[in-house]
């Protein structure tokens, strides 16, 4: 099943609005930032910015997943929220977010977190949100319970990083808990 209406490239709901041409420089520096790429389990350091363009028009028209831009009171990029994987039979969807440095710390993760919430259980009707993150990442972990999110399982050595592996930790979040 797909999403009733692709959000299209004028799409705005809260702090989120459709991703712009113009997010790539700023997304870009986020995905190639050593620091921020190390926290995901995809290699963001590779994606070119033809990648990165592609990304933003495919959010425009995607009846698959939800990529939108966090967005300051001025309308600049904050960072990215996205619910990907929509499975309608079982009303849920994957939440993702990567945030640029300069919307780290402003209170933006965490409202644009719960804009993509609502629009998730009062707008798609979505029964559940769920995401994974690396067990070794605190800062995310104490960010996704602040959000409301609840921790329900380890996948131990799901990944492997370099010479070792590292666990995943599943967490979710059901309509109505917010």
């Amino acid at each position: 099943m797909n999403l009733p209406v692709p959000l299209g490239q004028c799409f705005e709901y809260g702090t989120l609005r459709s991703l712009r041409k113009a997010d790539v420089a700023p997304m870009l520096e986020w995905m190639h930032d050593e620091g921020t790429a190390r926290l995901f389990t995809r290699d963001f350091r590779s994606v070119t910015e033809l990648e990165a363009v592609e990304f933003v028009r495919s959010s425009w028209d995607s009846t698959e997943n939800v990529h939108l831009a966090v967005a300051s009171a001025t309308g600049s990029y904050l960072g990215t929220v996205s619910l990907k994987r929509l499975d309608w039979k079982n009303e849920s969807a994957e939440y993702a977010i990567a945030m640029h440095p300069e919307g780290r710390g402003t209170g933006a993760s965490l409202k644009g977190t719960h804009d993509l919430l609502e629009l998730a259980f009062k707008e798609l009707n979505l029964h559940r949100v769920y995401l994974c993150v690396r067990e070794s990442n605190l800062r995310a972990k104490r960010f996704y319970e602040k959000a409301g999110f609840t921790y329900e399982g380890l996948a131990r050595d799901a990944i492997r990083d370099g010479e070792s592996f590292e666990g995943l930790e599943w967490w979710s979040i059901l309509n109505g808990e917010l």
